[in-house]
């Protein structure tokens, strides 16, 4: 019986394995321009004696690692991981709290980049189903309908985090957490801006406080990966 299931399985696997090939080549090809301009910028900051160096530790590690495998260790990261956001989060909580100063600001902050990342998982959902049945319809509707309360909830907390902050007249920067170029298909609540101070130009007229949040969502951002 378990023969059969397996036999059953791995005959799925390989009847739907072409069109996986086909639709991930597709996915792939559309992401290669922006994959090599990333590259790009990333091997632009490498200088020439850091290329050479590189260049002869690759080489030495290809001819040693059929005796000694740890040869190819130099593939790996030796940079510390930042710590997760949500040590971060309750290091910037309890501080607020402490000082009796800007308490809510983290949690705002928080909620904010949740949203961004909430756009990003329906906009994935979108472009995965270019041609959605009625039940992947609902469940992207019900996504944006959670969407949507988030905002509420995080506009209605700023007025009372940032009473002196006018968010109808922030001037937002070029979004990146909306993917691709925006068709007439896009929908309102999943291109929206975030308040957040890293989306906003800042101005010497803007308030303290709001210039000054933008500090504590760098460092929670460092835990987001």
């Amino acid at each position: 019986m378990l023969d059969a299931l397996l036999n059953n399985m791995n005959w799925k696997t390989m009847v739907n394995l072409p069109g996986y090939i086909s639709k991930s080549y597709h996915k792939a090809h559309e992401e290669r321009e922006d994959a090599q301009e990333e590259f790009e910028k990333l091997d632009s900051t490498t200088s020439d004696k850091q290329r050479t160096k590189w260049a002869s530790q690759e080489a030495q590690a290809h001819a040693n690692r059929l005796h000694d495998v740890k040869a190819m260790d130099i593939y790996l990261s030796k940079l510390e991981g930042a710590p997760p956001r949500a040590k971060l989060e309750l290091e910037r909580m309890e501080q607020e709290q402490n000082a009796g100063n800007n308490v809510g600001l983290t949690a705002w902050i928080v909620k904010g980049i949740e949203i961004q990342q909430q756009q990003l998982r329906i906009q994935d959902e979108i472009a995965h189903n270019p041609n959605p049945t009625t039940v992947q319809d609902i469940k992207v509707a019900k996504m944006k309908e959670k969407l949507i309360k988030r905002f509420e909830n995080l506009m209605n907390t700023a007025e009372y985090q940032f009473p002196d902050v006018d968010f109808t007249e922030l001037v937002y920067r070029p979004s990146p957490w909306s993917k691709g170029k925006k068709s007439e298909s896009d929908d309102a609540v999943i291109t929206r801006h975030v308040p957040l101070p890293s989306q906003v130009y800042s101005s010497p007229s803007m308030p303290r406080a709001y210039r000054d949040a933008k500090d504590t969502e760098i460092i929670l951002r460092m835990g987001e990966a």
